[in-house]
């Protein structure tokens, strides 16, 4: 399972990176705006709407997610047409481990905005830990073509696919992910684990040694360095 946060196990148990790797606030923000509230409701209704999402952000922060999946959901009746609402419930019931769950807000908000990437990588995510690898695949695929250039999606399908024992198709998007975002260490860390899956030891290991020289405290892949040695 990817962890809200940041984003960690599940059969896909995932493990997402932390949040400040990507431009977080500028994708949920692309669509599901607080600007497309205010054609539909008053200045009021608005400023509500604006403050259930800022505490229901600060409360997925916190792992906090009944907390989160409770004000979410009181965005979402407020602003249904609204799908920033809905990826913040999705997210909520993720880290509540509801999956299916997740998958239905998630794809509520595909559906009000079929171009918001984030909102397709979230489904995939959704799908994935909850045993739809191909469901899980096509949200992947959405996502990627809406921004080839966009590293996020390559990610959490070469994660998906690394968990489901398909090493080259993952070693395709983790390398791709690491040409987008060369200073990104887990891309490096997870490029390391597909090459080793593979028996590609030499290759793995100058992949975990670029992913612990950008973060030396990466715990995993200092641990993936030592079998491949």
């Amino acid at each position: 399972m990817r962890s809200i946060i940041g984003y960690a196990t599940g059969s896909a148990a995932s493990l997402l990176v932390a949040s400040s790797w990507l431009p977080a606030q500028a994708v949920r923000a692309a669509t599901g705006t607080i600007a497309a509230v205010t054609a539909q409701s008053s200045t009021e209704s608005v400023s509500t709407y604006e403050s259930l999402i800022n505490q229901g952000q600060e409360q997925l922060d916190n792992r906090d997610f009944e907390a989160a999946l409770a004000t979410f959901s009181e965005a979402t009746e407020n602003a249904p047409s609204i799908p920033r609402g809905w990826v913040g419930k999705g997210e909520a019931l993720y880290g509540l481990r509801q999956f299916d769950e997740a998958a239905i807000a998630l794809t509520q908000a595909t559906t009000l905005a079929p171009d918001y990437l984030y909102a397709w990588v979230w489904l995939g995510n959704a799908y994935d830990d909850a045993g739809q690898l191909e469901d899980s695949l096509a949200a992947y695929g959405k996502a990627i073509a809406l921004d080839e250039t966009n590293p996020m999606p390559y990610y959490h399908r070469g994660i998906a696919l690394w968990y489901a024992d398909q090493g080259a198709r993952a070693e395709a998007d983790l390398i791709t992910v690491t040409e987008i975002m060369a200073d990104f260490p887990r891309g490096w860390m997870w490029l390391g684990r597909t090459l080793q899956q593979q028996d590609k030891y030499n290759e793995a290991l100058a992949a975990y040694n670029q992913s612990v020289s950008l973060d030396p405290t990466l715990p995993e892949a200092l641990f993936g360095q030592g079998p491949v040695l």
